[in-house]
């Protein structure tokens, strides 16, 4: 529905919100990133199919385009490869007798990295996937950066 010109900003009707909303909701609770190869994103995989929270997570990802855009599937394998660079180089350094200022100076970094999420995403999965789990086991300080 439009608005017409000059008319008064009404807030929506109250009811279920159709898309999940970062501000108020953590999408990783919704939302799952393949870090093994597409980096997209699909519902959870414990979320039941037909459920609210699932067709709230597929109606969000297909409304923004989440996975239609190449740029953001590319812009997240690109912050993983990052990412993943920037934890080896940190166990370097710090394995390395790395001056305590300046690890904490690569560990905000972390913080500042855009595709927070991927960031996240790895500390979730690295269980499953052998290299990450052999990075983290090599720095477990990480999975709290």
């Amino acid at each position: 529905m439009y608005r017409a010109r000059d008319a008064a900003i009404l807030p929506p009707s109250p009811g279920r919100p159709a898309l999940i909303d970062p501000r108020r909701e953590n999408p990783l609770d919704f939302l799952m990133l393949d870090l093994r190869g597409t980096f997209e994103l699909t519902p959870m995989p414990t979320l039941q199919p037909g459920a609210a929270s699932y067709l709230r997570a597929a109606y969000t990802i297909k409304v923004l385009r989440l996975n239609q855009r190449d740029c953001l599937p590319a812009a997240r394998q690109n912050a993983f490869k990052g990412y993943r660079a920037r934890l080896r180089e940190y166990i370097r350094q710090r394995d390395g007798g790395a001056k305590r200022e300046d690890l904490v100076r690569m560990t905000a970094g972390f913080a500042a990295t855009p595709h927070a999420t991927v960031w996240a995403e790895m500390k979730r999965q690295q269980q499953h996937l052998p290299e990450l789990a052999e990075l983290f086991a090599q720095a477990p300080e990480a999975l709290a950066f």
